[in-house]
């Protein structure tokens, strides 16, 4: 009887934990969303497009806030349509307002920066389940990671040169002062991709105004 009641004691505030943790630990970015954009820029053989994306497209497709990460997302394309092979230039790629302009960011970072943690939350687990708790709180936030980490690599610009004739299509991720995370409008942004060339001009840039 003991133990019976022991485990009725503990199921309840377990089932909670259980459903807390399913609301919380989980990733779920939307892939089917449509990122339409008429941005469409040329410099010499090579075409772009690219789009500043608000809140709620951050929000349904990477399953962040701007304001907590402070990390605007670009979907940008690349095509090369010339002889030369192109490499996006990290240094030199950049968002613009105004007299602010915001660097690139390698989706590593963007990955380590979005990770769930769940401290305290582990902490409540610990305490109503113990090990066991711990452990299943442990493992969940592990899988949500490890399919954060999927993610997120599958949909940021590939890291690769563009050779002639090839399209390079994905993310781009940019850091930003926490006043301009609070405020964020993706309308005042320039976005200015730079591509490094093995032909003459040697760096070759696309800018793309707000739209």
């Amino acid at each position: 009887m003991t133990c019976l009641r022991s485990f009725r004691l503990l199921a309840f505030p377990l089932a909670i934990l259980f459903a807390i943790q399913a609301g919380c630990a989980r990733y779920s970015p939307d892939r089917d969303i449509k990122i339409g954009s008429k941005n469409f820029r040329k410099q010499g053989e090579v075409e772009g497009i690219a789009r500043v994306l608000d809140r709620e497209q951050i929000k349904k497709a990477l399953d962040y806030e701007v304001e907590a990460k402070r990390l605007v997302a670009v979907s940008a394309v690349i095509r090369n349509r010339g002889e030369n092979t192109l490499r996006l230039d990290y240094l030199r790629t950049r968002i613009v307002d105004g007299n602010l302009s915001y660097g690139l960011v390698p989706v590593e970072v963007v990955i380590l920066r979005t990770q769930r943690t769940g401290f305290w939350k582990a902490q409540l687990w610990m305490r109503t389940g113990g090990l066991f708790g711990y452990l299943y709180h442990k493992h969940q936030i592990n899988k949500t990671n490890n399919q954060l980490r999927e993610d997120f690599e599958w949909q940021a610009l590939p890291d690769k040169p563009i050779i002639p004739n090839a399209t390079l299509r994905g993310m781009l991720f940019f850091q930003i002062d926490p006043a301009s995370a609070r405020n964020f409008v993706p309308g005042r942004y320039n976005v200015v991709i730079s591509l490094v060339s093995t032909g003459n001009p040697p760096i070759v840039e696309l800018r793309f105004p707000p739209e």
